[in-house]
């Protein structure tokens, strides 16, 4: 929204052995939308590292390796 993506909606630690271990955060999932009548006017806040935890997604509270996209739009008919 706004031009803006979001920080990460993926978070994890590739090879779990400790000294290959690299960790991974990005943007890969979208909301693509092309239309007129379409404006986005609110979106679902994504959490932050700390509220997901130390060993990244998925997590207790987030059990998918990757985080909900949610977007509120206004139709104009």
């Amino acid at each position: 929204m706004n031009n803006h993506e979001p920080t990460y909606t993926t978070w994890k630690f590739k090879s779990r052995e400790e000294k290959n271990e690299r960790e991974e955060s990005r943007t890969i999932d979208y909301i693509f939308y092309r239309s007129a009548n379409l404006t986005p006017i609110a979106y679902l806040e994504f959490p932050t590292k700390t509220d997901i935890g130390p060993n990244g997604l998925p997590s207790a509270n987030y059990p998918s390796d990757h985080l909900a996209l949610q977007s509120i739009f206004l139709i104009r008919t």
